[in-house]
Parts: C-alpha cells; structure tokens; sequence
C-alpha cells in the first residue's frame, strides 16, 4: 500500500504557510470580504505597519466555533437523559 499524497495536496510546514493558505482560500471563495476581512482592513488603514494575518485565522476560528456551538448545542440538549 502506498502512502503518497495526492498530487493537489500538499503539506503546510510553516506559519507563513499557513497564513498564506487561508488567505487563498478566502480570496478563492468571494471577492467580498467577510466580517474578519473588514476588521482587518479596518486595522491595515489604521495601522498599516502591523500584520494581521494571525488575527484573521483566530477570529475566523472563533467565528466558526461560535457556529458550530449554535448548531450543535441543541443537538446534544435533546440527547441528554432527563
């Protein structure tokens, strides 16, 4: 048995990597900015010396978490025995 990857997959090894991976992927989606992408650009105008790469993989994290929580929640609350 083989254990190569797929030749469209690849390894990401670095933070940079990572930080530019998400970046893609958000540009990929739309061309509209997101909540996080707003904030970001918010933060470029004022400040346009500071990188806020990190900010948007957590806030976008966060936001995703938030989610999930909405969804999930009352999944579980009905499982629960009573």
């Amino acid at each position: 048995m083989s254990s190569t990857r797929p030749k469209r997959c690849r390894r990401i090894v670095s933070t940079e990597e990572i930080i530019s991976a998400e970046a893609d992927i958000f540009r990929t989606v739309s061309n509209d900015l997101d909540h996080v992408g707003r904030i970001r650009e918010r933060w470029a105008r004022e400040r346009p010396d500071l990188d806020t790469a990190p900010m948007g993989i957590i806030g976008r994290l966060h936001r995703l978490a938030d989610a999930l929580d909405a969804e999930l929640r009352p999944v579980f609350e009905a499982g629960r025995p009573e």
